[in-house]
């Protein structure tokens, strides 16, 4: 029986899931984190009893606590590493396993493999226990949206690194395939 390199359903949409709710907003939230802390100041100056995890909420304070991130240049700069990260991250995710869309900016490519798209989310499984162990070691910088958000996104992936199958449309048996087992 041939395989399907198509992602099955649940796939997709976690695929689509992680791609918007990690890479795009975690992208935008720490680019511009200096950005939203400034502004976050200016509203609680007229603002000062509003909640801080709905300040975090509004200003998507999701990183790191305090003002950690922009508290020096080197943790700007650092801050702007991981942004690159997480764009480079969110690329690969979509254009690796999205193949009618890699197809439409290269019209002459081909399907990937499953191996391919099985490497990606083992790559990205691998990260996020890396992130655990960060997460672990770091729990007195790191903001509580990051840790609750990681472990979320990481509980959601751990059904496809168990069983990479679930990641794929199962296979309809070829005609040929039937032919030759029928004999």
């Amino acid at each position: 029986m041939s395989q399907s390199c198509e992602l099955s359903k649940v796939y997709k949409y976690y695929v689509i899931y992680e791609a918007i709710m990690v890479n795009l907003v975690g992208f935008v939230s720490l680019f511009f984190q200096c950005e939203l802390q400034r502004a976050e100041a200016n509203y609680v100056a007229s603002h000062p009893n509003t909640n801080e995890k709905e300040l975090d909420l509004m200003f998507l304070h999701f990183w790191l606590k305090g003002d950690y991130n922009c508290s020096t240049r080197s943790a700007h700069c650092l801050s702007y590493m991981i942004c690159g990260w997480l764009f480079i991250a969110g690329t690969l995710q979509i254009f690796i396993n999205f193949d009618g869309l890699r197809r439409k900016l290269f019209p002459s490519d081909t399907d990937l493999p499953r191996s391919i798209k099985i490497i990606c989310m083992y790559s990205f499984f691998i990260c996020d226990w890396y992130w655990v162990v960060l997460m672990y070691f770091y729990r007195d910088v790191i903001g509580y949206q990051q840790i609750v958000g990681s472990m979320l996104d990481i509980l959601l992936r751990v059904p496809f690194a168990i069983n990479n199958n679930l990641m794929f449309k199962k296979s309809a048996r070829l005609p040929s395939e039937t032919l030759l087992n029928s004999v």
